[in-house]
């Protein structure tokens, strides 16, 4: 029983870390912080400025880029 409530004490301690990092984020995109928008749409949206070119990588089969 323990080793249950530890468990579930180390997960509980592991999302609130992830609230407040949302929370950060959210706060900096309601701020409207432009290196933060940036780096949210290159990440997610694969977006790039003018000018810039994307380079992809492939796996090969046995897993190495």
């Amino acid at each position: 029983m323990k080793k249950e409530v530890d468990s579930l004490n180390t997960q509980i301690s592991n999302l609130q870390q992830d609230n407040e990092m949302l929370k950060n984020e959210i706060d900096s995109l309601k701020k409207e912080v432009p290196a933060k928008i940036e780096k949210l749409a290159r990440e997610k949206y694969d977006m790039i400025k003018d000018g810039e070119r994307t380079i992809e990588l492939k796996k090969s089969e046995d897993g190495e880029k």
